[in-house]
């Protein structure tokens, strides 16, 4: 073990409502994210084409209250800056979520329509919510929860479900509900 101070990386949970979930055809179409230790959020509607919604699952869109929430939103520059400040937050930190691995691909696409290199700034290593839940929570491998049972389960309400910042933050609130369980006697801390 390192005498040397340990520094904990930020921890990032980042939800995408996406035009469907084939990573080859659909893409964001909105962008959310909580930044764990500070409570810092954003939430934004990335360009996107009229051929990424005719391409769209249409289950996709009447889910995420596409055409009730997202069609008439602007997608000027701030949608460019805000995906530039996400990548730059992302750097090094530990992208945490949901489906982490789904939205860190939603990511990639917007970074390489963005401009933004490289096109995954954070740690290897992903943050899964139901993985760490189930973990914690002595659920079997098998049945990862979904992340609507681990709020049920953890107590926590999310207002705005199938919205990418009523996500971020209802997974954060998870994720914080869960680290402040207390540990089991044979915790190791990786170095």
């Amino acid at each position: 073990m390192s005498n040397e101070a340990s520094t904990e990386r930020p921890v990032i949970v980042v939800d995408t409502e996406t035009t469907g979930l084939d990573r080859a055809r659909h893409v964001p179409i909105e962008v959310a994210w909580v930044d764990l230790a500070t409570g810092q959020e954003n939430a934004w509607i990335p360009w996107h084409t009229r051929q990424d919604i005719s391409r769209a699952q249409p289950e996709a869109l009447e889910i995420n209250g596409y055409y009730q929430r997202l069609a008439d939103a602007p997608t000027d520059h701030a949608a460019l800056i805000a995906a530039k400040d996400l990548h730059e937050r992302l750097g090094g930190a530990v992208l945490a979520g949901a489906s982490p691995a789904f939205d860190a691909d939603m990511l990639r696409i917007l970074f390489n329509r963005t401009g933004c290199t490289p096109l995954e700034p954070w740690h290897h290593r992903l943050a899964d919510l139901a993985a760490y839940a189930a973990g914690t929570l002595g659920i079997p491998i098998s049945e990862l929860p979904s992340m609507s049972r681990v709020c049920g389960l953890l107590g926590v309400q999310n207002d705005a479900p199938h919205t990418a910042l009523g996500d971020a933050r209802a997974t954060a609130a998870c994720l914080r509900a869960i680290a402040a369980l207390p540990a089991p006697a044979s915790a190791v801390r990786d170095e």
